[in-house]
């Protein structure tokens, strides 16, 4: 038997967000949609609050949101959009 090459299904692109202002949650949520299309989910505002891990770079009373967006995208795209999100940080 031989084994078949198959190429993975494309993938969900989902990214957690997290800042001590709003204004700058909604600024990148317009950056990501202007690079990888309209948002199909975004999640509730929350605190973020389980660590103070990020505290001493991003300041304390964090909050939270998760989107998603509703183009699916290659899987090999993914090592390029890390690129592009750790440097828009």
């Amino acid at each position: 038997m031989v084994g078949k090459i198959i190429e993975p299904p494309p993938v969900k692109l989902i990214s957690g967000l997290i800042s001590s202002s709003l204004d700058l949650i909604e600024e990148v949520k317009k950056l990501l949609e202007s690079v990888y299309g309209p948002l199909e989910f975004e999640s509730t505002i929350f605190p973020f609050d389980v660590t103070t891990y990020y505290e001493r770079e991003m300041g304390a009373a964090l909050i939270r949101q998760y989107i998603s967006f509703s183009s699916l995208i290659a899987r090999e795209r993914l090592p390029d959009i890390k690129l592009f999100t750790n440097d828009s940080e």
